[in-house]
Parts: C-alpha cells; structure tokens; sequence
C-alpha cells in the first residue's frame, strides 16, 4: 500500500478562486508537476552522466578495446 503525505503551498487568494471556478483538481495537479519536475532533474543527471561516460571512453583506444575483449574470448 502506497503512503501519502500532506504537503501544503501559500498562494494568493484570487488564485484559489480561480482553481475553485475551473474545478481544478489541485491534488492530482500537484502530484502531476512534482513528478514531472522530480523526471526532468533526473534526465538532466542521466544525460551529465552520460556526457561524462562518453568523455572517458573517448580516450580508449579502439585497439586496446578489441584487444581485451579477443584476451577476454581466448580466456573463455
């Protein structure tokens, strides 16, 4: 069973009158944009991460790369 918390955010009063008017489910809107936000933090270290993996196997050479792997395959 999943556990929830409450979480609570000031806005201006106009603004709660609006979201009153459209029937704006401000729960499901909240969860939505914090998982939204929480996915594209995420990417963006996935990508940083990424860059810097590329940036160190770009200095191994090709040639000691098909050498360890042939080593790795006669160890077999």
């Amino acid at each position: 069973m999943t556990e929830y918390i409450t979480i609570s955010a000031r806005i201006k009063k106009d603004l709660k009158k609006k979201i009153a008017k459209y029937g704006i489910n401000i729960s499901q809107l909240m969860r939505n944009a914090i998982e939204a936000e929480i996915e594209r933090i995420e990417e963006s270290e996935l990508r940083k991460s990424l860059r810097k993996t590329g940036q160190i196997l770009a200095k191994i050479d090709m040639e000691t790369i098909t050498n360890l792997i042939r080593e790795d395959r006669e160890n077999r």
